[in-house]
């Protein structure tokens, strides 16, 4: 019997990766309170639209609020599936097991890929939902696809810092960290003026080359900007730089 759920569950995948069937993973997924907090509240209005009733927990949104949100989730192409990526992705992050945090990756990719195929270019949302479809990809061991998916992003909008910043984050998990500062170097001085994101990845990277001077450089442009994180700080701190 359990042999049997197996090849039916494998088949649902195989059909929403084809487009033949929708996904109803979303309408399974029991998110904690503490998950549904991490999410942003754009994603939290979405999420809590369609499955506000299945949760455990009252509504910080009024009827009016969830109501809207209902509308705006529709247009962003089912965002309720693209935020329970999120959370699949989140949960990956802390898995216990490598068997447990494939299965959270490979969630996470179904999820977001309902939404990534249905969302409009135009839509506010577009950029943020692709990039990450683009990350679940390279989780997933599906490289090509991923990088093939960034480049055309930022073919299309080279100041997509997201985009760039991920592209970046894939070049150093693969240990091209030279690739990966030369690719963040080419982001333009606007937005090295805004991101602290971009400011603190690129001094991380210098750090980890050996380019102090760079790195605290970066550093003291992205803690300017408000990046949260001490890390970079403290490691400098510990070499007096």
């Amino acid at each position: 019997m359990r042999s049997i759920c197996k090849i039916i569950y494998k088949l649902c995948i195989c059909l929403v990766l084809l487009g033949a069937a929708p996904p109803l993973l979303a309408f399974d997924l029991q998110i904690t309170q503490r998950e549904f907090a991490q999410l942003s509240s754009k994603c939290q209005l979405y999420y809590f639209s369609v499955m506000g009733p299945r949760l455990p927990y009252e509504s910080p949104f009024s009827h009016e609020q969830v109501k809207q949100g209902r509308i705006e989730a529709e247009s962003v192409g089912g965002a309720w599936h693209y935020c329970g990526g999120l959370v699949w992705l989140n949960r990956a992050l802390i898995a216990a097991d490598e068997e447990s945090r494939k299965r959270a990756y490979k969630m996470a990719l179904l999820e977001i890929y309902f939404t990534a195929k249905k969302i409009e270019e135009t839509n506010h949302m577009f950029n943020e939902v692709q990039v990450n479809y683009a990350r679940a990809l390279f989780y997933n061991e599906q490289h090509a696809k991923s990088r093939s998916l960034l480049n055309s992003l930022l073919q299309k909008n080279p100041g997509m810092t997201s985009a760039r910043i991920e592209f970046a984050r894939q070049l150093r998990a693969e240990k091209q960290t030279g690739q990966a500062i030369k690719l963040l170097e080419k982001a333009t001085e606007k937005e090295f003026e805004v991101s602290a994101d971009l400011n603190y990845f690129l001094g991380v990277y210098q750090y980890h080359e050996g380019n102090y001077a760079a790195a605290r450089k970066y550093a003291d442009r992205a803690y300017k900007l408000g990046y949260p994180l001490p890390w970079l700080k403290q490691k400098l701190a510990k070499k007096r730089l």
